[in-house]
């Protein structure tokens, strides 16, 4: 006779299989218009970031230098990305949560308007671009360091 502990893992796993993140994922982008909310490319690098590193993925990398950074250093594009993919999946889940809110029609209504005023504000930086964007930034900073050395020589 299985155990409480062995039900609960059999249940997680009959559960995972059944309503997992690529079991769902494939029935959004099956069943509905407008497929899954999130594109195949944001959602794996979100997943090889999140859940599912590779092992040449350094964390604490976000200082542009390709080296990883430990302790408690606050890294300015790791903030960026992580509002940016947090707010881009407030505003992706707002539209059919407008659907699903009880709720005054006219709060109802708003949400959308509201998801896409939040998409127009958000920066830059994203979990597709930001190895790109550091990596332009540090150039450029670098090239004007060259630039101010080449003038006083």
């Amino acid at each position: 006779m299985p155990t409480d502990n062995e039900r609960l893992a059999q249940l997680v796993k009959q559960a995972l299989k059944q309503f997992g993140p690529g079991k769902v994922r494939n029935l959004l982008k099956a069943t509905t218009p407008i497929g899954a909310p999130i594109d195949d490319d944001r959602y794996q690098a979100l997943c090889e970031i999140g859940t599912h590193p590779r092992p040449a993925f350094a964390p604490g990398h976000y200082n542009g230098t390709g080296r990883p950074v430990l302790g408690m250093l606050v890294q300015p594009a790791g903030v960026y990305v992580t509002t940016t993919e947090l707010d881009f999946a407030v505003a992706m889940a707002a539209v059919p949560l407008s659907r699903l809110l009880v709720a005054d029609d006219e709060v109802r209504a708003a949400l959308p308007a509201q998801a896409l005023s939040l998409t127009r504000a958000l920066g830059a930086f994203t979990i597709l671009n930001y190895e790109e964007l550091l990596k332009g930034a540090l150039d450029r900073h670098a090239s004007a360091d060259g630039n101010d050395t080449e003038e006083e020589v």
